[in-house]
């Protein structure tokens, strides 16, 4: 009997601590409409903050890719006289994946219409989600791609400027590099579907309720 009670008892606290928690994540709608602020208008203050924020990485991708290219080309370029052609094949082949990478980002983050931020606009929520799944897309498909292409690219670099030196030297060096590349890489991909889940997901999911609701409509 007592062990039943016992067992009552926990199952009471589960359910008290389930209703606090729905009941928190529910505090700041219930709190925006008792402030007469309308859910779909803090849906739409999100959209054009997160889309804000997308431009904003474009932009930091941009300058990046642009200081990295006048680093290989104004220093590396010089301080190594490239031994053979490889050291340009392969600052053409890694840049040159950079580059599309970029460009995908930027066409799809910024939009070829001048759209209305107007949540009842099929047409701008269509073209806000294009752009948030963009960024999955390009986690799992693009950004790897352009990262073998990249390591591809270094490795004909490194080919060139370990030209002199014994093959097993030059193999170290490329498997080494290879290495590096497959760990920041690891890493980047995983900390970009955290960021992913976290800002895009949520978002996505009520753009496309919305939506739904629209076509019903």
């Amino acid at each position: 009997m007592v062990k039943k009670l016992e067992q009552l008892k926990l199952r009471t606290m589960d359910f008290e601590e389930m209703q606090k928690s729905w009941q928190m994540q529910q505090a700041p709608q219930l709190s925006d409409i008792a402030n007469n602020k309308p859910l779909q208008t803090l849906l739409k203050d999100r959209v054009k903050a997160l889309q804000v924020k997308t431009l904003w990485t474009n932009i930091l991708m941009t300058v990046v890719l642009c200081l990295t290219a006048a680093a290989f080309i104004f220093i590396l370029r010089r301080t190594f006289t490239p031994n053979t052609r490889w050291f340009d094949v392969g600052m053409v082949v890694m840049f040159g994946a950079i580059l599309l990478s970029a460009l995908a980002t930027w066409l799809k983050s910024v939009p070829w219409k001048n759209l209305k931020a107007d949540l009842d606009s099929r047409a701008y929520i269509s073209h806000s989600l294009k752009s948030f799944r963009f960024q999955q897309t390009s986690i799992k498909l693009i950004t790897p791609i352009q990262m073998v292409v990249s390591t591809i690219g270094l490795n004909l670099i490194y080919l060139d400027i370990f030209w002199n030196e014994s093959w097993k030297f030059r193999l170290l060096m490329n498997l080494g590099l290879v290495a590096v590349m497959v760990l920041v890489g690891g890493l980047s991909l995983y900390y970009s579907k955290l960021r992913h889940k976290e800002l895009y997901e949520p978002i996505i999911k009520e753009l496309e309720e919305l939506e739904q609701k629209l076509k019903a409509d």
